[in-house]
């Protein structure tokens, strides 16, 4: 009788550890958001200069989007810029999340890029090589556009926060 007990209640403390586990659960990964990458960059960079941030669910983020980019708020799932106050820098993260057509946010960021080549050329002709030298790339759904000197070191950092 004893052993029978026994039979039963590890089957049924089987049963429940099995039935806790979810193929779901172990497969899903927990996805950041822009925010959340932006804040981290903050503190992981040695960059200071970028000293302001404009996320997704920001007003001054949905309000500038179309400027910004050239694209409707309405057609990005998550996104947001940090950038130099005071303007005189051309120096920016901005990273973009599409809810459809990945592929297309790449070149989004490429024309970002070339439109800060236009905005810098008379203003401060020597920060063009900086925007010229953009690294621009996605992964795992988000397009990253970094313009800084200091390009390669936040580009790890966004890639590790990413992947």
């Amino acid at each position: 009788m004893m052993k029978r007990l026994f039979n039963i209640a590890f089957c049924l403390a089987t049963l429940f550890i099995f039935a806790g586990c979810n193929k779901a659960d172990t497969l899903q990964k927990d996805v950041k958001s822009v925010r959340q990458i932006l804040e981290s960059v903050a503190r992981k960079s040695e960059d200071k200069a970028l000293d302001e941030t404009a996320c997704f669910d920001d007003g001054i983020f949905r309000d500038n989007c179309k400027k910004l980019y050239g694209i409707d708020y309405s057609e990005l799932a998550d996104g947001g810029i940090m950038y130099v106050s005071d303007g005189g820098s051309a120096d920016e993260i901005s990273i973009i999340k599409m809810k459809e057509n990945h592929e297309r946010a790449v070149q989004v960021l490429e024309k970002r890029a070339e439109k800060r080549v236009r905005d810098f050329t008379g203003y401060k002709p020597d920060e063009r090589a900086k925007i010229e030298n953009a690294k621009i790339f996605g992964l795992n759904g988000f397009s990253v556009l970094i313009i800084s000197d200091n390009a390669d070191s936040l580009m790890k950092i966004i890639e590790n926060e990413i992947s």
